[in-house]
Formats: C-alpha cells, structure tokens, sequence
C-alpha cells in the first residue's frame, strides 16, 4: 500500500478516535466541580426518587449503594436502610432509594452538631478516623476552619453535606436539589 495511503489512514484513525482522558484531565475537571458550590446539579439527581441507574458499575461505591456519604453498616434504623441480612456491600449501609441515603447523611450530621461534635476536626474524628487531607478537603470546600464552631444550621449541614458526599465518592454525588429533598424528610 502507498505509504502516503498508510499515513492518511493513521491520521484519520487518530482524529476519530475519542480522546482518552489523563490524569490532569480528571484532576482539573474534579478541581471545578469541587470549587462549584451553586445549585448546579448534580448526575446524581435523576436517582432520588428511585431510578436504578445507580447500580451502573462505573458509578462510585457510595452511589451504588444509594449512600453518598458511605455510613458504615451500625445497628441504627435509618429510614428507607437495606436490611443487613438483604445487604450485599458487607461494609457500607445500603438505603432502598437515594433519598434516604442522603437524608441518613443529614441526620447523621445533625445529631452529631447537636451533639457537641461542632467543628470540622470533631466531625470528622467521629465520622471517619478524620484523616488530615479529609479534613482539609471540607475545610477549604466549605470555607471553614478545621476548628470553626458550628450552628446546626440548614446552609452548614448543606455544605458538610456536600463536601463530604464528594470527598467519599469523587463526583459531586449530593447537589442543593437532593440536599433540600432529603433535608425536608427529617
């Protein structure tokens, strides 16, 4: 074949093939979905109410499991949880729907400022081993000090709730639509 032929062809085969994603290219896009604190929405939201496309592989752990903050399994009756003996993560509870996923994420969060765990470092001692780049992650996504005293308030329990949603899965897994949806089933 005509080397000239061979070459258009490479070129042709290089031009129609999708660009492979790099590790920048990952980093920069989480970078500007982890700084985009509006009411953007997230991918997320379409499994509130129950759609079963979060069971797609590809899809973060937490989200497979309709639990974006990744609450371990506990004794505790969440409402909407997977019985243990139907769950098949073994780690991690597993919730019927998204919603009350997120809404055990808010309770959880709620009980805990109420509580006296009232700043970031606490929070994070008591909800996962509070590891620092955890911790410096929500600090600098919330605008917040690592010891910053809390209010259990709705727009704090808001951006704990989303800045720990995204630590946990890596995708912006909770935006201010399911925020506001689970935080009215309280």
């Amino acid at each position: 074949m005509d080397p000239k032929k061979v070459l258009a062809l490479l070129v042709l085969g290089f031009l129609l093939v999708p660009k492979r994603q790099t590790a920048q290219d990952n980093q920069n896009q989480s970078s500007n979905q982890g700084s985009n604190q509006g009411s953007n929405q997230s991918p997320y939201t379409s499994i509130f109410n129950g759609s079963s496309s979060y069971l797609n592989t590809q899809n973060p752990r937490g989200i497979r499991n309709n639990n974006p903050g990744n609450i371990k399994i506990s004794p505790s009756a969440w409402q909407g949880k997977v019985p243990i003996n139907n769950n098949t993560d073994g780690v991690f509870e597993q919730f019927e729907l998204y919603k009350w996923g997120v809404r055990a994420m808010v309770k959880l969060l709620s009980n805990y400022l109420n509580s006296g765990r009232d700043t970031i470092e606490k929070i994070l001692d008591s909800y996962s081993g509070g590891t620092d780049s955890y911790k410096n992650y929500v600090a600098n996504r919330t605008g917040w000090s690592r010891n910053q005293q809390l209010s259990n308030t709705k727009e704090n329990l808001r951006k704990l709730t989303r800045a720990l949603a995204y630590f946990e899965n890596g995708v912006e897994a909770v935006d201010d639509i399911t925020f506001n949806h689970a935080y009215d089933l309280i």
